[in-house]
């Protein structure tokens, strides 16, 4: 059972694993802020990023499946 964890470039350089992409063991109640708060990041870092489950836009605290795929980017605003 687990999760396949992409990081956007930028958060891939500040993370505790520095890798792109890995695969993390799933349980029950995983989230992508879980992810984060994991890698390292603070509540203020937490802010700035996008989670995208399986394609689809996604809250941090939205709960994670067995076998999904997290991709945490730089959420990017503009006008």
């Amino acid at each position: 059972m687990a999760v396949t964890v992409k990081l956007f470039p930028t958060l891939q350089n500040l993370s505790k694993s520095k890798r792109e992409s890995f695969q993390l063991n799933w349980s029950e109640g995983l989230t992508a802020r879980a992810i984060l708060i994991d890698e390292g990041f603070n509540e203020r870092d937490q802010e700035a990023v996008l989670a995208v489950i399986n394609d689809v836009q996604s809250q941090l605290d939205t709960p994670i499946s067995d076998s999904d795929t997290v991709e945490l980017r730089i959420n990017i605003q503009g006008g």
